[in-house]
């Protein structure tokens, strides 16, 4: 959340919160990481705690039909844990790029005020992420060159995120559809065409920590664009 920077001089870096933005972003990442491995970490202990009802229960069976069938009832235990995993996959992955997208949103409100813009990141066609980046690339001449994997990676997922808002995470029928093929070539994702897709459980992690290295690296930029406005 941004101070009131406007009340602020606009060349007073620190109250304006710009000299630190970088480093807060990537604290709330962190937190955003934080928050899905505890949950995460709750679907493998239910997952043992089944695993040893299910040990009892076919321990104390009287012959094979009827261990047979214990098996089977447990099996829907395991399967909704299952689904309960892919929702918060797929609710950790919107709310990430929720966060990435009002994070940058910010950041080109600061930059504005910074340069007394009157031009805003909202006055440009695009939206979301996109637009953001472009306006630090075209208004504010940030050189993000040295982030070309970090916001491929970003783009990709907006995809993925795109796909889960507006089809429920279900792939088009066409096997040519890029995000179709973009699954395919996924070592995170996996899905068939006309198929729901599923995230790996490592992504998130390694997705935040791409995140994380993308304003590690956008920081070098926002001390430039800093010194070069004085």
């Amino acid at each position: 959340m941004l101070v009131d920077y406007k009340s602020a001089d606009r060349f007073d870096f620190f109250c304006t919160g710009l000299s630190t933005f970088c480093h807060g972003a990537r604290s709330q990442l962190h937190q955003v990481k934080r928050a899905y491995t505890v949950v995460s970490s709750t679907w493998d202990t239910e997952l043992t705690k089944i695993n040893e009802q299910m040990k009892s229960a076919i321990k104390q069976a009287n012959n094979k039909d009827e261990q047979s069938y214990i098996g089977e009832s447990f099996s829907l235990d395991f399967a909704e844990v299952y689904e309960y995993e892919v929702m918060h996959r797929h609710s950790i992955l919107l709310t990430t790029q929720n966060v990435l997208e009002h994070l940058l949103d910010e950041l080109c409100q600061l930059v504005a005020y910074t340069m007394d813009s009157q031009i805003k990141h909202t006055d440009l066609k695009d939206s979301g992420i996109a637009r953001a980046l472009k306006y630090l690339t075209k208004v504010a001449k940030f050189d993000l060159s040295s982030i070309q994997t970090e916001r491929q990676k970003i783009s990709q997922t907006q995809q993925i995120r795109n796909l889960i808002v507006h089809a429920g995470g279900k792939l088009p029928d066409d096997e040519n559809n890029k995000i179709v093929k973009l699954v395919a070539n996924s070592d995170y994702f996996n899905g068939l065409s006309g198929r729901y897709i599923t995230i790996q459980p490592e992504f998130i992690s390694c997705y935040i920590d791409t995140l994380i290295s993308f304003f590690d690296k956008l920081d070098k930029e926002v001390q430039t664009f800093m010194s070069r406005v004085l």
